[in-house]
């Protein structure tokens, strides 16, 4: 069916020459969506998106795009790439099997995995633990390559410890045993390299608990 078109190269194909959108979808209803469903060759629904108004038992006025337990997949070169899949709710940015919440995957040498800049005001990550204990703090993992295995350095803020609320410590961490290429970082066995008191101040390398502004112990 062609409208506005007498050569239509879909079963349905709009064609308009206006500054107004082509095609306009509005559903009455305040429980409605405005929407397009998306369906197999089965007829089983498996997606869609679209709007829904203000009294819809979900996404109420909302713009939404879902899925029905399939990976959503975004790509600017017809397929042939996924530039980014959500999967199972963890999102991957350069993979298809996301790992975590947010997973990058960056194949091309020597170009940025991630950039985080503003131009006005500041700028950076925040890392937390939302859930509490036991360290009620913030984790990096620096992994590194060890041919077959894997090591990691952790920079950690935490109130375990002499750590109280609003001064916590901050660690280095460093594994001690290895894993294989891409396991967990966490699931490593650490020991502790630096530890700053988060009451007082002092430094400590090779102990935690530092008495001096700098303590050596002999770990």
């Amino acid at each position: 069916v062609g409208i506005g078109t007498t050569g239509p190269a879909t079963a349905l194909h709009v064609q308009a020459n206006a500054v107004s959108g082509a095609v306009t979808i509005q559903n009455a209803n305040a429980s409605g969506w405005a929407s397009f469903d998306l369906r197999n060759p089965a007829g089983t629904q498996v997606g869609g998106f679209g709007y829904g108004n203000t009294s819809a038992s979900s996404f109420a006025d909302k713009i939404y795009l879902y899925s029905n337990s399939k990976d959503i997949q975004f790509s600017t070169d017809n397929g042939a790439t996924a530039h980014m899949v959500i999967k199972s709710g963890n999102v991957g940015i350069g993979t298809t099997a996301p790992g975590a919440k947010l997973d990058v995957m960056n194949a091309t040498w020597n170009v940025w995995s991630a950039r985080f800049a503003e131009s006005q005001g500041k700028s950076g990550v925040v890392l937390g633990n939302m859930a509490g204990a036991p360290d009620y703090g913030g984790t990096i993992y620096l992994m590194n390559d060890l041919g077959a295995t894997m090591g990691a350095t952790r920079l950690r803020a935490s109130y375990s410890g002499v750590g109280t609320v609003g001064n916590p410590n901050f660690a280095i961490d460093r594994s001690t045993n290895g894993g294989a290429f891409g396991t967990d970082p966490s699931l490593l066995t650490y020991t502790n390299s630096l530890t700053i008191n988060g009451n007082s101040g002092n430094v400590g390398i090779g102990t935690t608990s530092p008495t001096n502004i700098l303590s050596l112990g002999n770990a």
